[in-house]
């Protein structure tokens, strides 16, 4: 699709100040719009939240969209200078996975991109592009775009994906063969309290997450559901654990320093005190909204019976974690 796109070079450096955000359809063709964001630094909570503040800038005007064909981010590519994998984050939500990404973030030599909504266009098709296999080749393209290096100080990135991305784990070991996975998880009654209370797209029956999980009852409640996802996550996170000699199991009941540190670890970071004194600074705030104080979660009434499998998928993960800590 497409033809050769040849730059001279003051067109590829200035190509290198835009990312690819959106996947859209024109007449059968799958098209690739781009965002201006110059020299911003990644930092907010979600990646949606970037976007927005980005979309603020002249360039990225409504009158001036900049469009190409998607296959052109494989010719172009090469363009790009990517700093270093760091690690890949996988997580059950409500697991302290913001937190640590904003805790990863506050450090200038990483690039943190979290839940970014290009990354699951390319993988589950939006916008009315059907995606039956991902195109593999296209998120290496996208992601390069992404962890390009904007700031010299800049050393290595991390991706914490969306939940439910763990079903494409193939996809992504195919890209990381052997980078540190890291596996955030916390136990159901916990998340499902955080779901009920403020429910995110896979906890809600319907919506485009929903064809991964396979779950036939209609008719379940808000509790059952989530508990069945719960039951996945928990199932998938083990059989992974089991297989991949790169992944680390981290559940949010070891504590937030301790989870850093665990990843630190992983990842052959060696954090300074003073980064330390930074991420315990910063865990005192919440993860999604940093201008407030931490208050807990909702001790929200829920009914254990209604997600009782999910528990034992919990306990059967955690009894594997707990017996091959190394």
């Amino acid at each position: 699709m497409g033809g050769l796109i040849i730059m001279d070079q003051q067109s590829k450096s200035a190509l290198l100040d835009w990312i690819p955000y959106r996947l859209v359809q024109d007449n059968g063709q799958a098209l690739c719009r781009w965002l201006y964001v110059g020299e911003k630094e990644f930092t907010e909570p979600f990646f949606d939240s970037t976007i927005g503040m980005c979309q603020q800038a002249s360039q990225n005007s409504q009158l001036k969209r900049s469009v190409s064909d998607a296959d052109a981010l494989k010719q172009w590519q090469a363009y790009t200078n990517p700093v270093d994998p760091g690690a890949l984050i996988f997580h059950v939500s409500r697991c302290g996975s913001t937190l640590v990404s904003q805790l990863l973030a506050s450090s200038k030599e990483n690039i943190v991109l979290s839940e970014v909504p290009f990354f699951d266009e390319l993988l589950m098709g939006k916008n009315g592009i059907d995606i039956n296999v991902p195109d593999t080749a296209l998120l290496s393209a996208a992601i390069d775009f992404y962890t390009h290096q904007r700031h010299p100080a800049q050393k290595r990135f991390f991706i914490k994906t969306d939940s439910w991305h763990m079903f494409y784990y193939k996809e992504y070991r195919e890209l990381f063969p052997a980078l540190p996975l890291i596996l955030l998880y916390r136990e159901p009654a916990a998340v499902i309290r955080s779901q009920k209370k403020n429910p995110g797209m896979h906890a809600v029956q319907g919506l485009s997450p929903a064809r991964l999980f396979d779950i036939k009852d209609e008719l379940a409640s808000r509790e059952e559901y989530m508990g069945a996802v719960l039951e996945k996550y928990y199932q998938l996170f083990l059989a992974i654990a089991q297989q991949d000699k790169h992944a680390v199991l981290v559940n949010y009941g070891e504590g937030v320093l301790s989870m850093m540190e665990k990843i630190s670890v992983a990842t052959g970071i060696t954090p300074t005190e003073e980064q330390r004194a930074i991420w315990q600074e910063r865990s005192q705030y919440h993860a999604k909204y940093p201008d407030e104080s931490f208050k807990g979660d909702s001790e929200m009434a829920i009914d254990p019976e209604k997600f009782s499998a999910a528990v034992e998928a919990y306990e059967a993960l955690e009894a594997w974690r707990l017996s091959n800590r190394k």
